[in-house]
């Protein structure tokens, strides 16, 4: 290489107005190549940070984008869930109504019965044992009639065998079949 070159001068002339005087300038030609290569590497330099900070800066919007969808379909599941919830205590709160009816109903049915057995000819009272059964009396189930007489009553105007207990039944029954015949004898 001819490092001659690089010791040649360079002249700038520099030529102001009318009433000025010219000014001449003597450069190397390695200084301005050096500037050049200077002035060219920090262009570089500042495209790299600049291309650098557009990329964080673009990856940043992505990601908060990429969040803000997530966050709302999140919302919107939360949304959903939330509507699911009330929706499952509004049935529940109705269920509950439902069941108060249901068990002041069976309340209203219960004492119903009890006024019924109060004032039906004959009943026997309510005794302990057996789920709340009237107890039936030894007059009862020796086949007296309770307190009216005549004959034992199937029905209004039904056919006889309707209601009355068929005796291949009552075998199978025991004494459970008993009662109940006993019973329907007696009314």
């Amino acid at each position: 290489m001819n490092f001659k070159w690089f010791r040649n001068k360079l002249t700038f002339v520099i030529i102001p107005e009318a009433n000025g005087s010219v000014v001449r300038v003597n450069l190397s030609r390695g200084l301005i190549g050096g500037a050049l290569l200077l002035a060219v590497l920090l262009i570089g330099a500042s495209g790299i940070i600049y291309f650098r900070h557009l990329h964080s800066t673009a990856s940043a919007y992505l990601r908060t984008s990429e969040l803000n969808g997530r966050t709302a379909r999140l919302e919107q599941d939360l949304k959903g869930k939330n509507a699911a919830i009330e929706q499952l205590q509004n049935e529940l709160h109705s269920l509950s109504k439902q069941a108060e009816q249901v068990h002041s109903r069976m309340e209203e049915m219960k004492r119903l019965e009890q006024e019924l057995k109060k004032l039906a000819p004959g009943s026997a009272p309510a005794s302990g044992g057996s789920g709340g059964t009237p107890a039936v009396s030894a007059a009862a189930r020796s086949g007296a009639a309770g307190g009216m007489g005549g004959p034992a009553f199937h029905g209004f105007g039904l056919p006889p065998h309707i209601g009355a207990e068929r005796p291949d039944r009552a075998a199978r029954a025991g004494p459970e079949g008993q009662e109940r015949r006993d019973r329907a004898a007696s009314k």
